[in-house]
């Protein structure tokens, strides 16, 4: 039980400390760029400064740690 325990604590410790803190944004151009130096799925946020739905997700879901 004490090495299930350990292993647990060993896990999520891991994970804590090599989280991302926030999300790095990139411009399209350079976002291409990187994607075919190391190939991952891209997301890309369109946005207005006048939408209340994209002030929204910028303040809540884009700080939310699980999203980041």
């Amino acid at each position: 039980m004490k090495k299930l325990f350990l292993l647990f604590f060993l896990f999520t410790f891991t994970h804590l400390v090599f989280a991302q803190q926030e999300i790095q944004w990139m411009k399209f151009e350079d976002a291409i760029a990187a994607n075919e130096k190391n190939p991952k799925m891209l997301l890309v946020d369109v946005y207005t400064d006048w939408c209340g739905w994209c002030k929204k997700m910028d303040k809540e879901t884009f700080k939310d740690p699980k999203v980041v």
